[in-house]
């Protein structure tokens, strides 16, 4: 997993000033707790070594490890991922898009602190009203332009 998001972040920039490698991630597999680039575990997580990438590991589900979010641990925020929810089919690219969203979440908070997003929003959109709903499809049809873009001149222009 840890190899898919350095697969994916070595590709292109994803947002100006985003450093995704420079935010800690913690991934639950539904055996261990893997945490990656954080600069001090807490207690109880094991250093090991695999495939040139450094982790460490708590047995278990860590407490603080509760869903695909962001959280303090270790007097950190890190982004935090559960691959032992029911939606254990999608990919490897999939899952490390998730991961790279919650990491967003932390850069969000640490630069601008008083802004809270509302996932929930997502659900509760008003999809009946059409002009509403034919404006979030152009703005989703740029955002796809922007992330497919050639070059950072072109894909900054569509987002």
């Amino acid at each position: 997993m840890a190899q898919e998001v350095e697969r994916i972040v070595g590709s292109r920039s994803l947002w100006p000033g985003f450093e995704p490698l420079a935010i800690p991630l913690a991934i639950y597999d539904g055996d261990r707790t893997y945490l990656f680039r954080h600069p001090a575990p807490p207690d109880g997580f094991v250093t090991v070594e695999q495939d040139d990438h450094q982790a460490h590991v708590w047995d278990g589900r860590h407490p603080a490890v509760t869903a695909n979010t962001s959280i303090e641990l270790g007097d950190r925020t890190i982004a935090t991922l559960i691959l032992d929810l029911p939606d254990g089919d999608r990919s490897l690219s999939d899952l490390a898009a998730v991961a790279l969203h919650e990491a967003f979440h932390v850069f969000q908070r640490e630069r601008h602190p008083g802004w809270q997003a509302n996932e929930a929003d997502l659900f509760v959109y008003p999809t009946t009203d059409t002009e509403r709903l034919a404006l979030r499809r152009l703005e989703t049809e740029a955002l796809r332009r922007a992330l497919a873009a050639p070059d950072s001149t072109e894909s900054a222009c569509w987002a």
